[in-house]
């Protein structure tokens, strides 16, 4: 099924179904005083005016100064990242350009500026396709071509099939007719570990740390490593985190992070 909010022109060329041929006598020779259009509706499956993601990027976040004297008490996280996620969505929608009127002599249907619109289907009438919308909540449906312009005549549904009148309707103002516009939205994740370095404690004199990578797994597990220096060590590199240790206990240390 073709996607219906794309453009209004694409939406009008790429029609998926055959109609039934046109003909020029809409009214059979004159006498009744309208016509029965199929109409060739839309699948709601599709997914074309399906809200659609158009962005997505991952941040990471530190939450640290470097060049700072801290502490951490044992098995206090000393430095770790976080990512978030944010995505992007938009909705492609029709809207009422202007405020205006379309009216017949038994029917009249008040369009409102910014309005919005929901086609269900197109008919094809004089080799053109039309959007097929419903112009309000009471049954009276409006024909909208490739530019987006209302045509004048106020329809309705008759055992699934356009019932198109031969009278005209007056469109007030000229040029009264739907656009494109997207309704956006943002959403944030929340934040997810990626890596953490603990202090855990001395050891016949040495300094231990654990570093757990999280970033192949859920925040709630992920693969750790422990890594020891000999106490009177005063800078220590682990995994690209540089900290110059300033002084270290059993139970605490004070170190500065390194650029």
């Amino acid at each position: 099924m073709k996607k219906i909010f794309i453009t209004l022109s694409s939406i009008l060329l790429a029609a998926c179904t055959v109609f039934e041929s046109d003909h020029d006598d809409y009214w059979l020779n004159n006498v009744r005083p309208y016509k029965l259009m199929a109409i060739n509706y839309y699948d709601p499956m599709d997914g074309a005016s399906d809200e659609r993601m158009t962005d997505s990027k991952t941040l990471n976040t530190r939450i640290y100064k470097h060049n700072v004297v801290v502490s951490a008490n044992l098995g206090q996280r000393m430095v770790d990242a976080q990512t978030y996620t944010v995505q992007n969505f938009a909705k492609p929608q029709l809207i009422a350009r202007s405020d205006g009127d379309i009216t017949g002599s038994n029917y009249a249907v008040q369009i409102h500026q910014d309005q919005l619109f929901e086609p269900i289907g197109e008919v094809k009438l004089n080799g053109n396709y039309f959007l097929v919308v419903p112009g309000n909540d009471i049954g009276d449906m409006l024909l909208v071509d490739e530019k987006g312009n209302f045509l004048n005549y106020i329809c309705h549904l008759y055992k699934g099939q356009l019932l198109m009148p031969r009278e005209t309707a007056i469109i007030h103002p000229k040029g009264l007719g739907l656009e494109q516009k997207k309704a956006t939205r943002e959403t944030v994740s929340d934040p997810k570990l990626q890596f953490e370095l603990k202090y855990d404690g001395l050891e016949n004199g040495y300094m231990a740390f654990i570093y757990t990578d999280y970033s192949n797994a859920d925040a709630s597990e992920g693969f750790f490593q422990r890594y020891v220096f000999p106490q009177e060590q005063d800078l220590v590199e682990i995994n690209g985190i540089r900290f110059k240790v300033m002084d270290v206990y059993p139970e605490r240390i004070e170190y500065m992070l390194l650029d």
